[in-house]
């Protein structure tokens, strides 16, 4: 929860700010769902991927090959994310 705040502090304090300079509503909207979609999907991976591998048991954590098409697949998210900004 508190990556999520930080996150959503560092992300929405700027955007307000920027929108009291005439920023456009749309152009806003449309970076705000980036950010929250993409980030929000690795962070709920990454979170997924911690707690079955810490809280479930045995029988129930990913094997070795889901383990690391799990990380694989948070990796191209990642990478996915950064090409933007290239």
């Amino acid at each position: 929860m508190l990556f999520v705040l930080i996150f959503l502090i560092s992300t929405g304090m700027p955007l307000a700010i920027w929108m009291s300079f005439g920023l456009l509503v749309i152009f806003m909207l449309s970076l705000t769902l980036m950010f929250v979609g993409v980030v929000g999907v690795v962070m709920y991976g990454i979170g997924a991927i911690y707690l079955s591998q810490k809280v479930l048991p045995e029988g129930y954590k990913l094997s070795k090959v889901c383990l690391i098409l799990s990380f694989i697949s948070i990796f191209l998210m990642i990478i996915s994310f950064l090409y933007i900004f290239i």
